[in-house]
């Protein structure tokens, strides 16, 4: 039976057992040549390769060979396969019915490669009559990530795991799949397959990003108290009503000591080694206060003038060297120390007064929680009052009580009236000069975009502080730098606290949404016990 042109074209390899008389006879190539005994040497070293040679030897071809399979790669699987083929046919020419043989199996066992891969190769060539390579981007070559990792991405599926912990919700991979998709990081084609490749892909990021599994130990996580989490929700409801028809004016303190400085971004040399010199302690301190306003949301933007722009208050600014406060005592560890509320009551009348001064009515001045902001009127009663106090207190507030009631008991029934009725003495100095105060939440800074304005300063101050600088320059400096403080940087710090409000309001609507739908769920699994009960005593 004569050979096929496909398969003379192949130009089989010669058995590795054949003569070189029979590998001439089989290839008329070879037929020509003359075989001397010169030429017959072989020009290799005969090596008897055993099984621990054999072993080593294919070692070295596995790790040194690169992994993916190239064109090339899958014609010589073809052509060894081909070859071990011809061979089997032209034994049965000789011997009858060839013996039953694994020829993927064979092919892989020459070659070194996966015996699916000789066979699949096999298979494609036989049907096509061409091999074609993965791309490398397969999974023998460089994987291209199904979605973007950026920092950003990690930051957003940090703060979606945290939250998800906050509420005890257990949290795997499919889940992170379904956050992806919801976010139109990734999308998934339809079968079980392509949801089974992007669950792989998740896991790998996740894997890579050093996120765990398990119970989560070595650092305790503490909840915001329930009366922390209602000021809260107040507040942003209360700005988001207002934050289109009145004019908020944002008041703080903070300070500045004198070797602070600003120096993250300078440069050095790392090979230099050097020693320089040992920051210096911060030093004494300036403490300053003041006030930012926002724009006027009833002026249309293209016609506000300078007043009616988002502006730093130059006006209420003071600042003092913090060193002793006006009680005589020394420079407290916390700023907070350096102010009372007999200097904020002189400041809050300056402020009210700088207001009218502007044509500011019905403002929204915000503050936060400092003890001497909202000090109580002295004929409020403390815990430490007199029993006396507390029982004419009750009085006028119409509390019931007992005589045999103790102080204890007496402030315990006048806790609750006193929050509800008594106001703070800077917020009655508000109310009369037709304003209103509120109070940002404990440990929501970043609603307070004055406290980016004070970042904003003291960086500028910080970055200009060289090891000469005295402290009397440093007090220059944050003059200069409230005074150089234009009002698109203020509104773009309002517009900053703003976004992070609008934030927290989609956060706490969707917890809402969240806690009503485990609430349904629970109602619904009772129903359907409820149900089952009596289908079961219907049974019965």
């Amino acid at each position: 039976m004569a050979m096929s042109a496909g398969d003379a074209a192949l130009d089989p390899l010669p058995s590795p057992g054949a003569s070189l008389a029979t590998r001439a006879s089989r290839h008329p190539g070879l037929r020509s040549r003359s075989f001397s005994s010169t030429q017959a040497k072989r020009p290799y070293t005969r090596v008897v390769v055993d099984d621990e040679k054999y072993k080593e030897y294919m070692e070295v071809v596995q790790t040194k060979r690169a992994r993916v399979v190239t064109r090339d790669d899958l014609l010589t699987i073809v052509a060894v396969q081909a070859t071990i083929r011809h061979e089997a046919f032209l034994a049965s020419k000789r011997n009858g019915r060839p013996k039953k043989t694994d020829y993927a199996l064979a092919c892989s066992q020459y070659t070194g490669r996966n015996y699916k891969v000789c066979a699949n190769t096999w298979s494609a060539f036989v049907n096509t009559g061409d091999v074609e390579a993965a791309s490398a981007g397969g999974p023998r070559g460089e994987n291209a990530t199904r979605f973007p990792r950026t920092n950003a991405l990690r930051d957003d599926l940090r703060t979606w795991l945290y939250d998800r912990n906050l509420r005890r919700h257990r949290t795997v991979a499919r889940d992170v799949v379904s956050f992806l998709v919801s976010r139109n990081v990734i999308s998934i084609g339809d079968g079980d397959k392509a949801r089974a490749a992007a669950l792989r892909a998740v896991q790998r990021y996740l894997d890579d990003q050093g996120f765990s599994r398990g119970k989560r130990t070595g650092r305790v996580m503490y909840k915001q108290k329930p009366e922390v989490l209602l000021q809260r929700d107040r507040y942003v409801l209360r700005v988001l009503e207002l934050r289109e028809s009145r004019r908020f004016v944002y008041m703080d303190e903070s300070y500045c000591h004198h070797h602070h400085k600003a120096h993250t971004d300078s440069l050095f040399d790392p090979t230099d080694a050097r020693p320089v010199p040992k920051d210096q302690h911060k030093g004494r301190r300036y403490c300053f206060i003041g006030a930012i306003v926002s724009a006027d949301p009833t002026v249309p933007e293209a016609a506000r003038g300078d007043e009616q722009k988002a502006h730093f208050m130059a006006d209420t600014l003071d600042i003092f060297e913090g060193r002793a406060n006006r009680t005589g005592k020394p420079q407290t560890k916390d700023y907070h120390g350096m102010f009372d509320h007999d200097y904020f009551v002189g400041w809050m009348t300056k402020l009210l007064a700088v207001l009218v001064r502007r044509g500011i009515a019905n403002a929204i001045i915000v503050m936060d929680n400092a003890k001497y902001h909202k000090k109580l009127p002295s004929e409020v009663p403390k815990s430490s009052s007199k029993k006396a106090d507390l029982v004419e207190a009750c009085r006028r507030w119409g509390v019931p009580f007992s005589d045999s009631d103790t102080r204890t008991i007496l402030w315990d029934r006048l806790r609750e009236p006193i929050k509800a009725h008594a106001k703070a003495i800077i917020v009655s100095m508000a109310e009369e000069a037709g304003h209103e105060v509120m109070f940002s939440p404990p440990h929501y800074s970043d609603l307070q975009p004055i406290e980016i304005v004070w970042a904003n300063v003291k960086g500028a101050v910080g970055r200009a502080y060289t090891a000469e600088t005295t402290f009397a320059e440093v007090r220059c400096r944050l003059e200069s730098a409230f005074e150089a403080l234009p009002p698109r940087t203020v509104q773009g710090c309002i517009n900053s606290s703003m976004r992070r409000l609008e934030e927290l309001h989609h956060y706490i609507q969707q917890e809402e949404e969240e806690e009503e739908q485990e609430e349904g769920d629970e109602t619904g699994n009772e129903g359907e016990e409820g149900v089952g009960a009596g289908e079961r005593d219907e049974v019965r």
